[in-house]
């Protein structure tokens, strides 16, 4: 029997970059490797971008699913720009698709994507619709008074989408404990399913990659929320040059990096290969963030042999503990210290065993399984009878 899901994304990875544009991209090839799934994906960019994307994905995806290419609205830098262009945004797919919506057994929309098309519910019957908006920063503590207010903004919509949708997907830990506490989320109505890398990241002759100094990562963009400005705190007070190495792969801000001859800062890289290789070469991936869903930078490090430093933010417990790094307190600067000062002094025998438990343990979060899983579980909830009235 034919499944035929509805994805709607904002962006799909590395033409948008993002974790729930990675996550989205990921999504989409599993579903589109299933013979008995008709896949309809419907995305956008803030740049202008080809309507045959696609075909970067090789002919068999580009035929086996339709695609409809929305170009992001643009209300300027005015306030709740971003809140209007979003709900723009799900209009102009709702216009799309509203003829052809009784097709599809299930819509899967990721952020705002699905904000019309829950409207529409409280009209007319609907398939179900899933949404996912992974970290809900907006609802977890954040770095600063301002950072906080723009989040705040988003709260209300947020929370609207939330509570309107049939289910709502959680990577499980403390988000699925914030879907409950702080957004009122009845618990049959969430859908936990972890995140998850691709097998090909898998590394599988750890030993061939050997430091003569120790070497630690930071991977990810330049946002408040991901603790650059904490890490640098700690990072400040090492000897120059530092008996270790620190490199930094993410556009982080010349103001924002430190003067020292054993920190690299190697800006923005896109190229998968090239991310891949250069967690390959480390010993101990940094991720010191203040709101997280699951994080693709601890995964995509444990994959490649990397111990993990970690906050204790979103489902970050689900990958990290004291087998295979350091899960910390959040904004526990002295707890992120003695972190990275045990790292550089563990013996190497320790910390071998701590990267070989990483390895071990993001074998069951490859998208091999965790994409099985997830059409098991759509398909299971397309079975359900879903009360169109609890919205």
């Amino acid at each position: 029997m034919i499944t035929r899901i509805l994805l709607l994304t904002d962006g799909l990875y590395p033409f948008s970059i993002g974790g729930m544009q990675k996550h989205s991209t990921n999504l989409m090839l599993c579903l589109a490797e299933d013979p008995s799934i008709e896949l309809c994906v419907v995305h956008t960019s803030s740049t202008k971008r080809s309507p045959n994307f696609l075909r970067e994905f090789g002919e068999a995806i580009a035929k086996k699913v339709r695609e409809i290419y929305i170009p992001f609205p643009s209300y300027a830098r005015m306030p709740g720009h971003y809140i209007r262009s979003s709900y723009k945004y799900s209009c102009l797919i709702w216009n799309r698709l509203e003829s052809d919506i009784e097709n599809f057994d299930f819509i899967y929309a990721k952020g705002f994507s699905a904000w019309k098309f829950l409207q529409e519910s409280k009209k007319r019957t609907l398939p179900p619709i899933g949404v996912n908006f992974h970290g809900y920063e907006m609802f977890q503590p954040s770095a600063s008074f301002r950072h906080s207010l723009e989040l705040r903004m988003l709260a209300p919509f947020v929370r609207w989408n939330v509570q309107a949708a049939h289910y709502v997907f959680s990577y499980g830990a403390k988000i699925t404990t914030l879907l409950k506490e702080r957004l009122n989320v009845d618990g049959s109505r969430i859908v936990e399913i972890p995140g998850a890398v691709d097998a090909q990241w898998l590394e599988k002759d750890l030993m061939q990659h050997k430091n003569q100094v120790r070497r630690f990562v930071f991977l990810g963009r330049y946002e408040r929320r991901k603790g650059v400005e904490e890490l640098n705190f700690v990072l400040k007070d090492l000897p120059n040059p530092a008996p270790v190495e620190f490199h930094f792969i993410g556009p982080i801000p010349v103001d924002k990096q430190i003067d020292n001859r054993s920190f690299h800062y190697h800006g923005g890289i896109s190229e998968a290969d090239m991310i891949r290789n250069e967690l390959l070469k480390s010993d101990v991936l940094v991720c010191p963030s203040l709101s997280e869903g699951m994080p693709n930078s601890i995964m995509e490090g444990m994959a490649c042999g990397n111990a993990i430093i970690a906050t204790d933010v979103g489902a970050s417990s689900l990958l990290v503990d004291a087998e295979n790094g350091w899960l910390l307190p959040l904004g526990d600067s002295q707890a992120l210290s003695l972190a990275i000062q045990d790292a550089i002094d563990i013996p190497q025998a320790d910390l071998v065993k701590m990267r070989l438990s990483s390895l071990d343990r993001i074998s069951s979060f490859t998208w091999a399984e965790i994409g099985k899983r997830t059409i098991q579980t759509l398909r299971s909830l397309i079975l359900k009878p879903v009360d169109q009235g609890q919205k």
